[in-house]
Protein backbone atom coordinates (compact mmCIF):
# COMPACT_ATOMS: atom_id res chain seq x y z
CA UNK A 1 0.00 0.00 0.00
CA UNK A 2 0.72 3.48 -0.03
CA UNK A 3 0.41 4.67 3.42
CA UNK A 4 3.65 6.33 3.29
CA UNK A 5 2.17 8.93 0.64
CA UNK A 6 -0.20 10.16 2.91
CA UNK A 7 -0.37 12.70 5.54
CA UNK A 8 -1.38 11.31 8.62
CA UNK A 9 -3.68 14.01 10.10
CA UNK A 10 -3.99 14.71 14.27
CA UNK A 11 -7.73 15.11 15.08
CA UNK A 12 -6.32 18.90 16.05
CA UNK A 13 -5.21 19.74 11.75
CA UNK A 14 -8.80 18.47 11.05
CA UNK A 15 -10.29 20.91 13.50
CA UNK A 16 -8.69 23.64 12.51
CA UNK A 17 -9.07 23.00 8.29
CA UNK A 18 -12.54 22.78 9.37
CA UNK A 19 -12.87 25.79 11.75
CA UNK A 20 -13.62 23.18 14.40
CA UNK A 21 -16.38 21.09 12.18
CA UNK A 22 -18.18 24.21 11.89
CA UNK A 23 -22.20 23.44 10.55
CA UNK A 24 -21.38 26.00 7.72
CA UNK A 25 -18.40 23.72 6.39
CA UNK A 26 -20.85 21.05 6.53
CA UNK A 27 -21.67 19.53 3.07
CA UNK A 28 -23.77 16.67 4.31
CA UNK A 29 -24.54 14.06 6.56
CA UNK A 30 -23.77 10.69 5.21
CA UNK A 31 -24.18 6.58 6.09
CA UNK A 32 -21.14 6.84 8.46
CA UNK A 33 -20.71 10.63 9.61
CA UNK A 34 -20.68 13.74 8.07
CA UNK A 35 -18.70 15.80 5.33
CA UNK A 36 -17.03 18.72 5.37
CA UNK A 37 -15.15 21.36 3.10
CA UNK A 38 -12.24 22.76 4.21
CA UNK A 39 -8.68 24.34 3.84
CA UNK A 40 -5.56 23.36 4.67
CA UNK A 41 -2.73 25.52 5.41
CA UNK A 42 0.34 26.21 3.59
CA UNK A 43 2.33 24.94 6.09
CA UNK A 44 1.07 21.27 5.80
CA UNK A 45 1.02 21.50 1.92
CA UNK A 46 3.83 23.61 0.89
CA UNK A 47 1.07 25.77 -1.18
CA UNK A 48 -1.02 28.95 -0.52
CA UNK A 49 -3.87 26.59 1.18
CA UNK A 50 -5.46 23.81 -0.38
CA UNK A 51 -9.54 23.06 -0.69
CA UNK A 52 -10.36 19.75 0.78
CA UNK A 53 -13.31 17.38 1.73
CA UNK A 54 -12.90 15.99 5.38
CA UNK A 55 -14.91 12.93 5.44
CA UNK A 56 -15.53 11.83 9.99
CA UNK A 57 -16.88 8.82 10.77
CA UNK A 58 -19.82 8.91 13.74
CA UNK A 59 -20.92 6.06 14.89
CA UNK A 60 -23.95 8.40 16.60
CA UNK A 61 -24.97 8.93 12.81
CA UNK A 62 -28.91 8.44 12.48
CA UNK A 63 -28.52 6.53 9.43
CA UNK A 64 -26.88 3.82 10.97
CA UNK A 65 -28.90 0.77 10.67
CA UNK A 66 -26.16 -1.66 12.63
CA UNK A 67 -22.63 -1.08 14.42
CA UNK A 68 -19.52 -1.09 12.70
CA UNK A 69 -15.29 -0.84 13.66
CA UNK A 70 -14.55 2.25 12.66
CA UNK A 71 -10.65 1.43 12.39
CA UNK A 72 -11.54 -1.38 9.40
CA UNK A 73 -13.94 1.17 7.77
CA UNK A 74 -11.56 3.83 7.64
CA UNK A 75 -8.10 1.18 6.66
CA UNK A 76 -10.70 -0.02 4.15
CA UNK A 77 -11.12 3.30 2.67
CA UNK A 78 -7.27 4.03 2.46
CA UNK A 79 -6.58 0.85 1.19
CA UNK A 80 -8.81 1.05 -1.46
CA UNK A 81 -7.95 4.63 -2.35
CA UNK A 82 -4.32 3.75 -2.55
CA UNK A 83 -4.63 1.07 -4.45
CA UNK A 84 -2.26 1.53 -7.77
CA UNK A 85 -5.36 0.82 -9.78
CA UNK A 86 -7.80 3.32 -7.94
CA UNK A 87 -4.90 5.52 -7.51
CA UNK A 88 -5.46 8.59 -9.80
CA UNK A 89 -8.46 7.52 -11.67
CA UNK A 90 -10.24 10.37 -12.78
CA UNK A 91 -13.65 9.46 -11.55
CA UNK A 92 -12.73 9.15 -7.84
CA UNK A 93 -11.44 11.75 -5.35
CA UNK A 94 -7.24 12.01 -4.49
CA UNK A 95 -7.19 10.74 -0.85
CA UNK A 96 -4.56 12.68 0.49
CA UNK A 97 -4.34 11.83 4.27
CA UNK A 98 -6.47 10.78 6.82
CA UNK A 99 -6.86 10.33 10.77
CA UNK A 100 -7.36 7.90 13.41
CA UNK A 101 -7.66 8.89 16.73
CA UNK A 102 -9.71 8.06 19.31
CA UNK A 103 -11.21 11.60 19.18
CA UNK A 104 -11.46 11.56 15.62
CA UNK A 105 -11.54 9.16 12.52
CA UNK A 106 -11.75 10.20 8.65
CA UNK A 107 -10.00 10.82 5.34
CA UNK A 108 -9.81 14.03 4.17
CA UNK A 109 -10.06 14.58 0.10
CA UNK A 110 -8.47 16.82 -2.25
CA UNK A 111 -11.09 19.08 -3.35
CA UNK A 112 -9.97 21.09 -6.65
CA UNK A 113 -12.72 23.59 -7.08
CA UNK A 114 -12.17 23.37 -11.10
CA UNK A 115 -12.54 20.16 -11.40
CA UNK A 116 -16.35 19.93 -12.41
CA UNK A 117 -18.02 19.56 -15.92
CA UNK A 118 -19.80 22.69 -15.07
CA UNK A 119 -16.49 24.73 -13.82
CA UNK A 120 -14.56 23.56 -16.76
CA UNK A 121 -17.14 24.84 -18.84
CA UNK A 122 -17.41 28.28 -17.37
CA UNK A 123 -14.17 28.80 -17.62
CA UNK A 124 -14.18 28.25 -21.43
CA UNK A 125 -11.43 25.38 -21.30
CA UNK A 126 -13.24 22.95 -23.49
CA UNK A 127 -13.83 23.16 -26.94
Amino acid sequence: MEFAKLKVFTSEELKACTNNFNKMNLVGLIQFGKLYRGKIKGCMTRTEGQDVMVKIWDKKSEYMAFTYDEYLMVKEEVEFLSNPTMNGHPNLAKLIGYCFEEEVKGVVYDLSPLDTLHNLMVKGTLN
